[in-house]
């Protein structure tokens, strides 16, 4: 059975106790931890997902890490870390045997989570961090449909980091975004969508449609009389610096129907770099020049 546990009744029985390394009393329950998770993991993938791999555990003092290697199939994968009570924040990241970042989870709490999809097989590492606690750790590796990853991270929660055909989501933090401000999932089912975005003095947004299939996205932002327009594919991207509060409109559409998952991240034009830096440049643009004003 998907995400069977070998040691379940832990879940209603108490867990052994352990002890960290420098013999502080440390509960080791990741597996009470696990079990209600496991029952929302499995509403959400049904009887599509299959396990990829052997589960990974291991016990981690404040600041230690463990890594591991999984070599992954073409298609999804979802990597998910159960901590026990006594770890109150732990990071994951996947990178590729060279070192290249692939995804990452550092939001501050104990279940991270990456999503990684792939063309071909790929081997990649696993690095777990614990930044606050000690205890016990699972993490589990299911490989499932493109179409699950919106669900299965929303019943784990949190915000997984993702790698999807060579787009890493969390690329717009390492570029100076400090935070996620808005994620929504928008059916485009009778045409355009319209939604409304404020923009404020001094700051940047990193806008991303991300489609779970193969449709292609259009992706506009129009402030005023202007408008940046991105090239349709299934991750358009854009990024505006405002230097006037105000109110924007973004509208997606699609070619036929899909359910697109949008982002929005924000960050300081002082510490991006303001226009200048900005990478994800617009396809075209009308009265380009009144939305840098």
């Amino acid at each position: 059975m998907l995400f069977a546990l070998g040691m379940m009744g832990c879940a209603t029985t108490p867990c052994p106790e352990t002890r960290s390394p420098d013999g502080a009393r440390v509960e080791t329950s990741a597996l009470v931890r696990m079990a209600p998770l496991e029952e929302r993991l499995r509403a959400a993938v049904g009887e599509d997902a299959d396990p990829a791999s052997p589960d990974e555990d291991g016990f981690l003092a404040t600041r230690e890490a463990h890594t591991f290697a999984r070599t992954l199939s073409a298609g999804c994968h979802t990597f998910t870390v159960v901590a026990g009570i006594g770890l109150l924040d732990v990071d994951l990241a996947a990178y590729r045997p060279e070192g290249a970042t692939l995804a990452a989870d550092t939001q501050p709490d104990p279940h991270p989570t990456v999503q990684l999809c792939v063309e071909a097989p790929a081997r990649v590492w696993l690095h777990v961090a614990a930044y606050e606690g000690a205890g016990a750790f699972v993490v589990r590796h299911v490989a499932h449909p493109r179409r699950q990853l919106e669900a299965i991270a929303q019943a784990i929660g949190g915000r997984p980091g993702r790698y999807l055909d060579g787009v890493v989501e969390d690329a717009p933090v390492r570029r100076g975004f400090t935070r996620e401000v808005g994620r929504q999932t928008v059916a485009l089912e009778d045409g355009p969508v319209a939604i409304p975005v404020t923009l404020r003095a001094g700051r940047c947004v990193h806008l991303r449609a991300q489609h779970e299939g193969d449709a292609h996205v259009g992706l506009e932002l129009r402030v005023g009389t202007g408008a940046l327009r991105a090239d349709p594919s299934a991750t358009p991207e854009l990024q505006h610096c405002a230097a006037a509060d105000t109110r924007a409109t973004l509208t997606l559409s699609a070619g036929a129907p899909a359910r697109v998952v949008f982002v929005v991240w924000e960050g300081s034009a002082e510490r991006i770099g303001g226009d200048a830096a900005l990478w994800a440049r617009p396809a075209s643009a009308d009265s380009g020049e009144r939305l840098r004003r």
